[in-house]
């Protein structure tokens, strides 16, 4: 299943194969009655990593702008630095 999604990566001169790829690859291999659930898992798993990566910015450009604003000594929890 791998050596099939990584010559279709090598014939689109990719160098990542994907979760689509390997979605690809199982299709002709006939697992297709795996592949519309997975495909679906594939979607939801794509929205929960993007709303996380949301947040995270969210929370960092939250923190630089109480940084930013304040006049008190303040501890950045993501980057390890102190500004007092």
């Amino acid at each position: 299943m791998f050596l099939r999604a990584s010559d279709k990566c090598q014939r689109e001169k990719r160098k990542t194969i994907n979760g689509d790829d390997l979605l690809w690859a199982m299709a002709t291999l006939g697992f297709e009655e795996y592949v519309d659930p997975l495909k679906i898992y594939l979607a939801s798993y794509r929205e929960v990593i993007l709303v996380y990566i949301y947040l995270l910015m969210f929370t960092f450009l939250f923190s630089v702008t109480q940084l930013v604003s304040t006049d008190k000594p303040v501890i950045c929890i993501h980057c390890s630095w102190v500004d007092a």
